[in-house]
Protein backbone atom coordinates (compact mmCIF):
# COMPACT_ATOMS: atom_id res chain seq x y z
CA UNK A 1 0.00 0.00 0.00
CA UNK A 2 3.28 2.52 0.73
CA UNK A 3 4.76 1.84 -2.71
CA UNK A 4 0.88 2.32 -4.22
CA UNK A 5 0.40 6.00 -1.68
CA UNK A 6 3.98 6.74 -3.00
CA UNK A 7 3.16 6.07 -6.84
CA UNK A 8 0.06 8.59 -6.62
CA UNK A 9 0.74 11.17 -4.48
CA UNK A 10 4.12 13.34 -3.80
CA UNK A 11 5.07 14.21 0.22
CA UNK A 12 3.37 15.75 2.39
CA UNK A 13 0.19 13.14 1.68
CA UNK A 14 -2.75 12.94 4.23
CA UNK A 15 -3.69 9.39 5.46
CA UNK A 16 -7.38 9.42 6.99
CA UNK A 17 -9.84 6.23 7.94
CA UNK A 18 -13.26 5.87 5.45
CA UNK A 19 -15.70 6.73 8.25
CA UNK A 20 -15.33 8.58 11.45
CA UNK A 21 -15.50 12.25 12.46
CA UNK A 22 -13.45 14.69 14.68
CA UNK A 23 -10.09 14.12 13.18
CA UNK A 24 -9.61 10.73 14.61
CA UNK A 25 -6.96 8.69 12.65
CA UNK A 26 -6.18 11.61 10.08
CA UNK A 27 -2.56 11.93 9.72
CA UNK A 28 -0.35 14.17 7.71
CA UNK A 29 2.74 12.09 6.28
CA UNK A 30 5.98 13.76 5.41
CA UNK A 31 7.86 10.42 4.97
CA UNK A 32 7.45 6.65 3.79
CA UNK A 33 7.79 5.17 7.65
CA UNK A 34 4.86 7.65 8.64
CA UNK A 35 2.91 6.28 5.68
CA UNK A 36 3.31 3.13 7.33
CA UNK A 37 2.96 4.01 10.38
CA UNK A 38 -0.42 5.79 9.95
CA UNK A 39 -1.59 2.28 7.57
CA UNK A 40 -0.86 0.32 10.82
CA UNK A 41 -2.91 2.26 13.14
CA UNK A 42 -6.09 2.30 10.58
CA UNK A 43 -6.03 -0.97 10.24
CA UNK A 44 -5.41 -1.99 13.91
CA UNK A 45 -8.35 -4.67 14.87
CA UNK A 46 -7.86 -4.25 18.61
CA UNK A 47 -8.21 -0.31 18.27
CA UNK A 48 -11.77 1.10 18.50
CA UNK A 49 -11.02 3.31 15.74
CA UNK A 50 -10.26 0.89 13.22
CA UNK A 51 -11.23 1.39 9.71
CA UNK A 52 -11.03 -1.49 6.67
CA UNK A 53 -10.68 1.54 3.75
CA UNK A 54 -7.84 3.85 4.25
CA UNK A 55 -8.07 6.97 2.03
CA UNK A 56 -5.14 9.21 0.49
CA UNK A 57 -4.80 12.34 -0.36
CA UNK A 58 -2.88 15.56 -1.59
CA UNK A 59 -2.19 17.59 1.25
CA UNK A 60 -3.27 21.20 0.43
CA UNK A 61 -1.31 23.83 2.37
CA UNK A 62 -3.86 26.55 3.10
CA UNK A 63 -2.87 30.10 2.82
CA UNK A 64 -5.00 31.73 6.07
Amino acid sequence: MADNIEQNFDYPVVLKKNKGSKGRNVFKCNERSQVINSLDKIYDLSNYKYDYIAISQEYIQIQK
